[in-house]
């Protein structure tokens, strides 16, 4: 019986050391640096190695294209016009005069941006379990949480998943997102006006970066205003409105293009092509951000006993927009809410975990949290994987370096030395989304949309039209004229389908991937 006792006592004292040293390692600055080191070296290497087929990558790198061109009157990244793009943000602007001033090519920095948005996401991770969750050893479990506590997260652009780098890296939302975060541990600190003012000018452009995330950072401010202990009437007033002024100026005076215009006609943004419809974000929500529920029994406990948290609070507002536009409002932006009732809920899984700690059910919390990470990493991993081009080229039996950025990008810079940065290419659409990116040259139509090329439809349909095989002459003359067509670019893959038209057109260049003409 003494044995028994002994052995029961003696698996205790084991499953408590083995807890300690797994709490160790978790609550570890080291090994939080660590993990920051080989998580941003894997995206500056993912992004470099990319297999990208998104319209939504090249688009970036064209309106980055454009500001290194000329920072103060950017051409239209796609079209032969005056009309401006959505993407003509203090992001794009930063990086196109990098590239200007380092006379590189906007391609090559690529993996910089990358490096940099996931080393200030982690930064911000710290920051914010320094300040909000008031420990940083909660840095590296916040991090986790915020990247592996998904289900079947929606592959869109503001979802900070794992599963989506290294792709995602390099796009605003990542560097909104973590300058948010780092907003909202500091914002209110200190007494001093100044930073007020500051903090104020940042939310402004991480706004102007990415309009859903500048939203999320407006609701996250308010709502450590809101919850801040021991601070005057006066400034807490300050605090909730001093962002929303500098926000509303910056939407009026920002002169690369009309925010206040574009924030008013974002209803329509389905129909001309911009985002996906409102009810996407309604399929499945659930099961989709599953993982961060956890947090929410936590959440619901501080509400109901009246101690409104930062998260509480959070979490109510945003679930309150994301009802709200379902049964009301039905608008795709805001539909995109699912997202941040998933971060408050990613909150309340780490808050949970304090609690547990303080309340000496540690060992219980910590294999919890172990198993949930192990149930849905590896789901995230593989999604991420997919993106690296030697990977794919494993996969598909082809030779390495087929299938990434690289090879793209090559392949069509040889282009510059025929085709003129006001020339207008007519190409496939998925060739087309490419070229203003890598030659900055005009295209007739592409994938990739903006609020203000209301002819976005017409002009896919008429590349789409040029390209079949069983067109008339007549409508691909049509199409040559009405767009100012100066090149035809035409795809292996496409020759069959235009070999009767090429009488029409002078053959400039050609390679195995495809011919270059001129329009006659």
């Amino acid at each position: 019986m003494e044995i028994d006792s002994w052995s029961a006592r003696e698996r205790v004292l084991q499953m408590k050391k083995l807890t300690e040293n797994i709490s160790a390692i978790l609550f570890s600055r080291r090994i939080f640096v660590a993990f920051a080191v080989v998580f941003v070296l894997y995206n500056v290497i993912g992004m470099l190695l990319l297999y990208e087929r998104s319209s939504d990558y090249w688009g970036h790198l064209a309106s980055m294209y454009a500001f290194a061109e000329n920072p103060i009157n950017p051409p239209n990244p796609y079209i032969l016009s005056d009309k401006p793009t959505h993407l003509f943000t203090p992001y794009h602007l930063f990086w196109g005069v990098a590239a200007r001033i380092l006379h590189v090519h906007p391609f090559w920095l690529l993996p910089i941006i990358a490096g940099v948005n996931m080393l200030l996401f982690v930064a911000s991770a710290r920051m914010f379990s320094r300040k909000i969750l008031h420990d940083e050893k909660y840095a590296l479990i916040l991090t986790l949480t915020m990247l592996f506590f998904w289900n079947d997260p929606w592959p869109w652009s503001g979802v900070y998943t794992f599963g989506l780098l290294p792709l995602t890296a390099v796009y605003p939302c990542w560097f909104a997102l973590s300058v948010s975060l780092l907003i909202i541990a500091i914002y209110g600190e200190s007494a001093n006006r100044f930073f007020v003012v500051f903090h104020s000018l940042v939310v402004c452009c991480v706004f102007l970066c990415h309009p859903l995330v500048g939203s999320f950072l407006l609701l996250s401010l308010a709502a450590k205003a809101l919850t801040m202990q021991s601070i005057s009437i006066f400034k807490r007033i300050e605090l909730l409105a001093m962002p929303l002024l500098c926000v509303a100026f910056s939407a009026l005076f920002w002169p690369y293009f009309s925010v206040a215009d574009t924030i008013f006609r974002s209803g329509s943004f389905v129909k001309l092509g911009v985002m996906t419809g409102w009810r996407t974000f309604y399929e499945n929500p659930v099961w989709r951000i599953f993982p961060a529920l956890f947090g929410l029994p936590f959440l619901a406990y501080s509400f109901f006993k009246r101690r409104l948290t930062f998260a509480a609070f959070g979490l109510t507002a945003a679930a309150g927009i994301y009802l709200f536009n379902y049964f009301i409002l039905q608008n795709a932006l805001l539909a995109r809410y699912a997202i941040y009732v998933a971060f408050f809920g990613q909150v309340g899984v780490i808050q949970s975990l304090q609690c547990a700690e303080k309340h000496m059910f540690n060992k219980y919390a910590v294999f919890g949290y172990l198993i949930m990470l192990a149930l849905f990493a590896p789901h995230q991993i593989v999604s991420s994987a997919r993106y690296i081009g030697p990977l794919r080229d494993i996969v598909l039996g082809t030779p390495i370096g087929t299938h990434t950025n690289i090879t793209i990008f090559h392949q069509y810079l040889v282009l510059q030395q025929y085709i003129g940065r006001s020339d207008v290419v007519l190409a496939p659409l998925e060739t087309s989304e490419r070229l203003p990116g890598v030659i900055h040259c005009r295209i007739v139509g592409c994938n990739q949309s903006t609020p203000f090329v209301t002819d976005y439809f017409e002009r896919q349909l008429a590349v789409e039209m040029f390209f079949a095989r069983d067109s008339m002459t007549a409508d691909r003359l049509r199409v040559l004229s009405e767009y100012s067509v100066k090149y035809v670019l035409v795809p292996r893959d496409y020759e069959s389908a235009v070999n009767d038209f090429t009488p029409y057109l002078t053959l400039v260049y050609k390679d195995d991937g495809y011919a270059l003409y001129a329009v006659r």
